[in-house]
């Protein structure tokens, strides 16, 4: 079977398709909470959107779209954008749909497992659609290598008196542990005296 052949001729219907689900997708993330199904379900359509795109464009405008296309989300957007786009090309977890999580962070983690691999971990391991993504990725490390122990770092961040961390905070404490090996966690409880975020040394998938 050959690959069609990719030209540019049609980038403007193209770019208007990847924009509508882009809109889509900012509109839902402004009236609804992140973890909405609408908000995952809308990020992964436009993820989908921009695999159709790279199927019939050459590289480099491919590559201008989705660099556009993450300028508009902002922080992280380059890296965002790549992640769900690489869980819309992993047709073989929609047959799990049933079972995984609507979260496209939380799916990006099994795009590490090939389609047989997936099976074999789908099988030997309990998945529901509650599971977390901290949860998700002990379970994948735990299968690819279960003689190794993963053992749990944390580092507590606590904000100056009478100061809260803020969204932004966050945002840039994320972009700092980038490549590091670690990853910014909501705590479950606040504690009395201030609100802690919680630090662990699992990547990011």
């Amino acid at each position: 079977m050959t690959n069609p052949k990719r030209d540019d001729s049609d980038f403007k219907n193209i770019e208007k398709v990847v924009i509508k689900a882009l809109e889509k997708y900012q509109k839902n993330s402004k009236e609804l909470k992140s973890s909405d199904d609408k908000v995952q379900s809308s990020f992964l359509e436009l993820g989908e959107q921009l695999v159709n795109a790279s199927d019939k464009l050459t590289r480099k405008t491919f590559k201008q779209l989705k660099e556009n296309t993450a300028k508009e989300l902002g922080t992280n957007g380059i890296r965002n954008i790549d992640k769900v786009v690489s869980v819309a090309k992993a047709t073989h977890l929609k047959k799990y749909s049933d079972r995984l999580p609507s979260s496209w962070g939380t799916l990006a983690v099994l795009t590490s497992l090939k389609s047989e691999k997936l099976d074999e971990f789908m099988l030997d391991t309990t998945i529901t659609k509650e599971i977390t993504r901290t949860e998700l990725i002990k379970k994948v490390k735990k299968f690819k290598n279960p003689n190794v122990v993963v053992k749990e770092k944390f580092l507590f961040i606590k904000p100056l008196e009478n100061k809260d961390i803020t969204e932004e905070d966050k945002s840039i404490i994320k972009t700092l542990l980038e490549n590091s090996g670690w990853c910014l966690h909501e705590p479950k409880t606040k504690t009395s005296n201030a609100q802690e975020e919680q630090v662990s040394n699992e990547p990011d998938a």
